[in-house]
């Protein structure tokens, strides 16, 4: 028997995967940039992008919604002590 019978009916909780959400948003994610690399942004996007208007997050950034597979494409690109606006802008003035 165990020393505390507590311990022994305490239910286990095992870490879940992320259940994806179905439709349209199911594979996005939000994230901060700035107010210059949403304007490189939006000024690259074609206008049938599907891309969500920004919001404001409350500390001076952007709260933007991309495709995951966007998002990791600019984390892959990301330097030591880079941002993702670090890595927006240059994009843009790569290809300006």
């Amino acid at each position: 028997m165990p020393s505390n019978p507590r311990a022994a009916a305490a239910p286990t909780i095992e870490p879940k995967e992320p259940t994806p959400r179905p439709g349209r948003f199911a594979h996005m994610i939000t994230i901060t940039i700035s107010a210059a690399a949403y304007a490189a942004m939006w000024a690259a996007l074609s206008p049938d992008s599907g891309a969500l208007p920004a919001r404001p997050d409350g500390k001076g950034g952007l709260l933007v919604t991309l495709d995951r597979h966007v998002v990791d494409r600019l984390a892959a690109m990301r330097a030591p002590g880079e941002s993702y606006s670090d890595v927006i802008l240059r994009i843009a003035s790569q290809r300006s």
